[in-house]
């Protein structure tokens, strides 16, 4: 006890110190003992044991300190558990991990991910994905998709149509009409009628028709007087031809009755020359539209005189002057026949008064 007491300089526990006495141990055992508990006891205060032995070995320092405690109680609390991140990194990663953050990255990765996220990202990607993303983006994308989405956009696009069109129609019309017109007509009419009028609309015109009675009489032509009592401009004839041969049809007009003109060919403008087939007796025989409507004002006379390379069928009639038709815009007078093959204009020989001129006015009111 007393070596121990003086060999350390410092007190121990008298308990521990006889104990090491009653087992008869060496006294650097015993030393060995006494610094270990005693470290033990006084926690992180390091104990030197400097022994001073009569066997001539050099001066030794033990320290017993907490690094020791500490890694005793680290190698005890087994494999340490590894952090998880609770918010993603403020930079994207240069690969993409293999299943998505709880939260969107500030920016897009460099790299697609192998699946897309269930909602958009806040700003488009540099280039499209693979397949389209669950619910449509805020904005449009820059280039067309390769595929056509399953339902229309809300809107048309600003700056211009596609480069080409759909391989077939949408199964709904559009709103609004196009800018321009199609190059073919729709299958069925639009609910409303175009806002400007076709180049050339139909209508079926109005008509005057004479008898087509010939009582047996014909010639080259006829002269007679019509009465407007409405606006009107005259288009074409039908005549009643003789023979079914082809010949030339040639008309003349001028304001005013025939009357006293039969034989002044000066005072007739020529407005239309055809060549016709004749369709038979009793039948009419169709000219073209004049190239100048003649036009005459509600109450005016005008005059014409129709005459053919080959014959015409016309029919005698009453007196002088006669009104023949009268269909309440257009009044329609007995004339004149015109015989001989080489007549151009009457002369007194071959001017047949009493003649009714038979054929069809197509007329317009305006």
């Amino acid at each position: 006890k007393s070596f121990i007491d003086h060999s350390f300089n410092l007190p121990v526990n008298s308990y521990v110190t006889r104990l090491a006495l009653k087992m008869k141990l060496s006294s650097l055992t015993t030393m060995l003992m006494v610094g270990l508990l005693c470290g033990v006891a006084h926690g992180n205060e390091a104990v030197e044991i400097v022994p001073e032995l009569t066997t001539g070995r050099k001066n030794k320092k033990v320290k017993s300190s907490s690094s020791s405690s500490s890694s005793f109680s680290s190698s005890k609390s087994g494999k340490k558990k590894k952090d998880t991140s609770a918010s993603p990194s403020t930079s994207p990663s240069v690969s993409p991990s293999s299943s998505p953050s709880m939260s969107p990255s500030a920016s897009p990765s460099n790299i697609p991910s192998s699946s897309p996220s269930s909602s958009p990202s806040s700003s488009p990607g540099a280039s499209p994905s693979a397949s389209p993303s669950i619910s449509p983006s805020a904005f449009p994308s820059s280039s067309p998709s390769a595929f056509p989405s399953s339902n229309p956009s809300a809107s048309p696009s600003a700056s211009r149509p596609s480069a080409s069109p759909s391989t077939s129609p949408s199964t709904s019309p559009s709103t609004s009409p196009s800018t321009s017109p199609s190059s073919i007509p729709s299958a069925s009419p639009s609910g409303s009628p175009s806002p400007t009028s076709s180049a050339s609309p139909s209508y079926i015109p109005s008509t005057l028709e004479t008898p087509y009675n010939s009582n047996g009489f014909s010639g080259q032509g006829n002269m007679f007087d019509v009465k407007a009592k409405k606006d009107l401009l005259i288009e074409r004839f039908d005549i009643h031809a003789k023979g079914e041969d082809t010949s030339t049809i040639y008309v003349y007009t001028k304001s005013g009755s025939y009357s006293g003109s039969e034989f002044v060919s000066v005072d007739w403008t020529h407005i239309h020359t055809e060549a016709y087939t004749s369709q038979g007796k009793n039948n009419k025989t169709a000219l073209s539209v004049f190239t100048s409507p003649v036009e005459i004002k509600s109450g005016e006379i005008q005059s014409f005189y129709v005459r053919s390379d080959s014959a015409v069928w016309y029919t005698t009639c009453g007196p002088y002057g006669y009104l023949v038709v009268d269909n309440g815009d257009l009044q329609f007078f007995e004339g004149v026949g015109v015989k001989g093959a080489s007549a151009t204009f009457c002369d007194r020989a071959e001017c047949l008064y009493n003649r009714i001129w038979n054929g069809v006015i197509d007329y317009k009111l305006v």
